[in-house]
């Protein structure tokens, strides 16, 4: 396939509006709400009776609600601020919790066309934003009118905790309350969702250390360093951990130190971390690891927990790409031999695991663990001008089952592997692995898969005709 596949959280990273206060537009759909609770143990799409929500789209300018049992209702509709002639249109989608906050841009009229200058698209924007609880009420509807550049152009949102919610575009953001209310961000609040309080994480320069402390702000607050001051490298990584941020950083003495901070409060973990130089080249969930290739250094940011091994591949195999780590610290790397590719896993870089089915003319591919479930990606050698991965046409081994392009999702604590067709990218899976959602072609259309991993079992609760994928996350 022309374009690779990857699982992906779904969220907004751009906008900021004036409040408006106005009923649901005619054009929604009222129905009977959702359940407000469910049993946390089911999984979104997992055919549980209530049925419940289980997952959001922006079909169009519908936005739509999707249940568990797999039946779906319009709950907000933007049709009625399209701007005449158009010329084009987008709508993205941020959830956290209860809430969802539904975005939807269009760029162009039928009088003030796009105009090329210093190289990027200058268009009229129309931009209009939602929040949403998920019994599908309104809870604020903003607006936003301007021309603006290419290149920075598009809404989107960070929702965080009780409906409080981070709006940013090109010019910077705004902290937006459960009412509607809207403060201006200093600059140095980076990036991320509202944590309680409300509160922001923040990085904030000394001139006299020339040092980039970590922060956190507060409305009506300075932005303050923690205590102890925490120095970031270069390149921060963290992981969001719910109540507070865990990461890497730099302890008052020099040392490489994790730390876990949140708006109340700051702890360094004992210990001093060895993790080299470089930066990770792999994660998933609270996991990181570096690769040089022949070694790795893995890491966990909750626990601390730290190894560091040499690779040692099975005999006659090499590595067909990176390998990725795995929700639990393992890995998981597409390796091949003269015949046949396939996915493995391994705990020490030296005793491995097949998952998934073997693979044949494959150029690379991609392997990701969500939960202990294997989103396996090969890409065929036909898909690329020049491919430098030679595979026998008769091979004098084992048969490759698969051959070519193909997209596996394998869970092997439930018995599932399966191979998929998906018509677009991302395959999205839920943080718990146990439900996978994507787009997949149908005689008629295109139409949302939910794939229920832990009893293999799939619906389909909409269509489209959509050139390019809608937008769809999880209510987790």
């Amino acid at each position: 396939m022309a374009a690779r596949l990857f699982i992906m959280a779904l969220a907004g990273a751009l906008g900021v509006g004036c409040l408006e206060a106005r009923p649901l537009p005619s054009g929604a759909a009222p129905a009977p709400t959702p359940p407000t609770s469910s049993d946390p143990s089911l999984s979104p799409c997992a055919p549980d009776l209530p049925a419940r929500l289980a997952l959001v789209a922006a079909l169009g300018t519908d936005v739509m609600f999707v249940m568990s049992d797999g039946s779906s209702r319009s709950v907000y509709r933007f049709d009625s601020y399209a701007p005449a002639g158009a010329l084009s249109f987008s709508a993205g989608l941020a959830v956290r919790g209860d809430n969802v906050v539904a975005t939807a841009s269009w760029w162009g009229t039928a009088d003030d066309q796009c105009h090329l200058q210093d190289g990027n698209y200058t268009c009229p924007e129309t931009d209009r934003l939602v929040l949403l609880d998920r019994e599908g009420r309104v809870l604020w509807e903003k607006m936003r009118s301007q021309r603006a550049s290419s290149a920075s152009i598009g809404i989107g949102a960070r929702v965080g905790a009780a409906g409080w919610v981070v709006l940013s575009d090109a010019t910077g953001s705004v902290l937006v309350a459960p009412d509607g209310t809207e403060t201006k961000l200093p600059a140095e609040v980076v990036a991320s969702r509202p944590f309680p309080g409300p509160a922001l994480p923040a990085v904030l320069s000394t001139v006299e250390a020339g040092k980039r402390l970590f922060a956190w702000w507060q409305p009506d607050r300075p932005v303050a360093a923690t205590a102890p001051p925490i120095a970031l490298p270069d390149s921060t990584d963290w992981f969001d951990a719910g109540d507070q941020l865990d990461f890497v950083g730099r302890a008052p003495d020099g040392t490489t130190v994790l730390v876990h901070s949140g708006p109340d409060g700051t702890a360094v973990l004992p210990g001093q971390l060895d993790l080299g130089t470089g930066a990770p080249t792999t994660w998933s969930g609270s996991w990181r690891a570096i690769d040089d290739g022949a070694s790795v250094v893995r890491y966990d940011l909750v626990t601390g927990t730290t190894g560091r091994f040499v690779w040692a591949l099975p005999a006659g195999m090499r590595a067909l790409a990176r390998a990725a780590i795995g929700h639990d610290g393992s890995f998981i790397q597409l390796l091949r031999d003269d015949n046949v590719a396939e996915a493995f896993v391994t705990d020490d870089g030296s005793t491995w695991t097949p998952v998934g089915r073997t693979l044949g003319k494959v150029e690379t591919g991609s392997v990701q663990d969500v939960a202990g479930t294997y989103l396996v990606v090969a890409e065929g050698t036909d898909q690329f001008f020049v491919p430098t991965q030679q595979w026998p046409e008769n091979p004098s081994g084992q048969t490759p089952e698969l051959v070519g392009s193909s997209v596996q999702l394998v869970r092997p604590s439930t018995g599932v592997a399966a191979v998929i067709a998906p018509a677009w990218s991302p395959v999205v899976l839920s943080t718990d692995g146990v439900c996978a959602a994507y787009w997949e072609e149908t005689a008629s259309g295109t139409r949302l898969v939910m794939y229920d991993l832990a009893h293999d079992t799939r619906t389909a609760p909409l269509e489209t005709h959509a050139a390019s994928p809608p937008a769809f996350a999880f209510v987790e």
